[in-house]
């Protein structure tokens, strides 16, 4: 099993894209490095050499044309004359300062500011000896003119002039170096791009070929099984090493391939059963077809009893249908009467109630009138009392004469009204008396109703007995016939039941029948599927 076997596909084309993917990174990083090389080196040349040897050309340009109008001013005899020059001169000058200011502030190496600190110091030397020539021409002294010029103006600016063409020279040569470095960079970038393309080709190559292989070579090895199974050959095993999906597809083969030489062996197994089993039911079919004939013709008589007891059962359990009606109609009759005796009872119980309060109220109405008797006799004792005072009263007032004749009137007056209660006591004894006498009839009275709603009471409880127990008798009565009627009709469902189970058992007798009849053509066919099954499962090879 090699070391791709054992990782999955997805991961395998995975590791082998990241591979690549940094190949490719490595490419581009080392690429990328070269050209920003490349890119800082030319930004150099353009903008550090480029402008030093612009700058150094132009101090040159400069120098030569001072070098110029030196002679023009020499040369020129009149002081008119020479101002332009002199004018010109200054503005050579002053470029020449401000090349020289612009070279300073580019950045030199070490050799490059010694050459130019000593171009500095050559145009200071020129510059002294310019200014000792234009004084000397000024002064108009040809012989000491000759001699400054000859002896130091001509040599300071030979020396300035070649050491600006000396820095231009130099700066070209730099500058040349500079863009060959760059140059050789670039060749050195494209060789190593190259290279890195080439082996990433390669790389690439190498790694489509070990993982395609790793993938292939198991699937070419199940196509073959796979043919061989076609063919049915089952013996053949595939080798699957490895962790990956396809050596797991290739062990599921295995399994399904030993799964079917197990299921052929036992169909093989299965069709010497069933072509024993088709040999021996050909012969027991017709027997199995006399039996079911048998069968059918008892089920059919059998079927015939059993719908005359379901009939009876039917007619019966009417009957009891009719009878439980009338027994629950007694039960409701003697419900009905009971219920109306008990009304009646409750009635008659509340008439007593309200009797025995009347009673009450009658004996406590007696009660007051008797007590009325007492303060009837003291009113009277009162009004005789009165009367004799009064009557006292009335003989001391005669006696008083003329002065008791007020208190006289009033006597007569007292004893008078005295009269008139004595008077009126009486009538309310005579009437308190028959009061008493008339409730203590109706207490009679009362007391005899309240006997009689007694024996009135008693007569309806010994009337709702009787009727209690014919409603309990009536109502058992009922039960045992709605009990009864259960009975039959689950009686009547189980007959009928069984004869719906007789008639299936019937109908299934007949289709035993022709199926039996069926079984004994179809043995026949049945011996040559089995032939036919045995030739078919020959066909596979599969081991023992």
């Amino acid at each position: 099993m090699s070391l791709l076997q054992s990782i999955k596909v997805g991961p395998r084309l995975s590791a082998s894209f990241a591979a690549l993917l940094a190949i490719l990174l490595a490419i581009s990083a080392s690429v990328w490095s070269g050209l920003s090389h490349i890119e800082q080196s030319a930004q150099a040349i353009v903008n550090d050499d480029a402008s030093k040897q612009q700058a150094a050309a132009e101090l040159d340009r400069h120098s030569q044309n001072a070098a110029l109008l030196l002679l023009q001013i020499i040369a020129t005899p009149e002081r008119k004359q020479r101002e332009p020059l002199y004018a010109s001169m200054d503005d050579a000058n002053r470029r020449a300062g401000d090349v020289m200011q612009r070279l300073k502030a580019l950045p030199w190496n070490a050799g490059q500011a010694g050459s130019l600190q000593k171009l500095a110091e050559l145009r200071a030397a020129y510059a002294k000896a310019f200014s000792d020539t234009v004084d000397l021409v000024e002064a108009n002294d040809p012989e000491a003119l000759a001699k400054q010029y000859g002896g130091q103006t001509r040599p300071a600016l030979q020396a300035l002039l070649a050491a600006t063409a000396e820095l231009s020279a130099a700066q070209q040569r730099h500058m040349n170096a500079e863009m060959a470095s760059v140059l050789a960079l670039m060749s050195a970038t494209r060789s190593l791009l190259l290279a890195c393309s080439a082996a990433a080709v390669l790389i690439g190559l190498l790694l489509a070929w070990r993982v395609t292989r790793s993938i292939t070579r198991p699937l070419e090895h199940s196509v073959a099984v796979l043919d061989a199974m076609a063919q049915g050959d089952l013996r053949s095993r595939v080798q699957a090493d490895g962790k990956d999906e396809t050596a797991q597809m290739l062990r599921r083969m295995n399994a399904m391939q030993a799964e079917l030489a197990a299921l052929v062996r036992e169909m093989r197994a299965s069709g010497d059963m069933v072509a024993s089993a088709a040999a021996s039911t050909d012969g027991s079919a017709s027997e199995v077809a006399g039996s079911v004939e048998k069968q059918q013709t008892e089920i059919h008589q059998i079927n015939g009893l059993v719908g005359a007891f379901s009939a009876k059962l039917d007619r019966a359990a009417a009957t009891a249908s009719q009878a439980q009606r009338q027994a629950r109609n007694a039960a409701e009759l003697a419900d009905n009467g009971q219920q109306l005796i008990e009304t009646a009872s409750r009635e008659i119980g509340l008439i007593a109630g309200q009797i025995r309060g009347s009673a009450e109220s009658v004996d406590a109405l007696r009660q007051r009138a008797n007590s009325m008797h007492g303060m009837i006799e003291a009113v009277t004792d009162i009004a005789e009392q009165t009367n004799m005072l009064a009557l006292n009263a009335a003989i001391e007032a005669a006696r008083a004469g003329e002065m008791g004749r007020g208190f006289a009137v009033v006597a007569d007056e007292v004893r008078n009204l005295a009269a008139r209660t004595a008077r009126a006591t009486r009538e309310i004894n005579d009437v308190i008396s028959a009061m008493d006498a008339q409730t203590s009839d109706a207490m009679g009275r009362i007391e005899q109703g309240q006997r009689e709603m007694a024996r009135g009471v008693a007569l309806i409880g010994e009337i709702v007995e009787p009727l209690t127990e014919l409603k309990r008798g009536a109502t058992a009565t009922v039960g045992e016939l709605d009990r009864l009627a259960t009975d039959i009709a689950e009686q009547v469902r189980e007959s009928q039941s069984i004869a719906d189970s007789v008639s299936a058992i019937a109908e299934s007798a007949d289709e035993s029948l022709k199926a039996s009849q069926d079984a004994s053509r179809n043995s026949g066919k049945l011996r040559e599927v089995s032939a036919a099954l045995q030739a078919q499962m020959r066909r596979f090879a599969v081991d023992n």
